[in-house]
């Protein structure tokens, strides 16, 4: 149970009456807190940290997504660098609902990140910068070209 406390974020979409039970329309998941990045302010680390477990992660979404409009699939690190990233959001697209990532754009893995737009998903990316300098220094590493080829996808 702690690992479903530490995990994930549930809280209602809207204040508005739901028609759906008494679950949460939009659910936020925690699916890591692993990061490919050293950014000074975050309190991620590219090596310490834990990845939801996919059968607890399948548990969570038989249990909330069938009444959920809307599916966040973050975290404190980056989603992307989960072995089997893409069997995660396979569970999410079995139900009716929207799939969100945000993302710092950085993980090469394009056949993923077409198959992302391919199904609709919205990506949001985490920029922090707009020069190389400043992103180099902000995200402790030159990775900001690496970002703009992701977007492009």
């Amino acid at each position: 149970m702690n690992e479903v406390i530490q995990f994930i974020q549930v809280q209602s979409a809207c204040n508005q009456p739901s028609t759906r039970a008494e679950l949460p329309r939009a659910i936020y998941v925690e699916l890591t807190d692993r990061c490919n990045l050293t950014c000074p302010m975050c309190r991620c680390s590219p090596v310490k940290g834990t990845v939801l477990p996919l059968p607890l992660f399948k548990e969570m979404a038989a249990a909330l997504f069938p009444s959920a409009e809307f599916v966040d699939l973050r975290g404190w690190g980056e989603s992307t660098i989960i072995p089997g990233f893409l069997d995660y959001l396979d569970v999410a697209l079995a139900y009716p609902v929207k799939v969100k990532l945000i993302t710092n754009a950085v993980v090469r893995k394009p056949l993923m990140w077409e198959r992302l737009g391919r199904e609709g998903i919205t990506v949001g990316v985490s920029f922090d910068a707009a020069t190389a300098a400043l992103f180099r220094e902000l995200r402790g590493a030159p990775t900001l070209n690496r970002c703009w080829p992701t977007c492009a996808c």
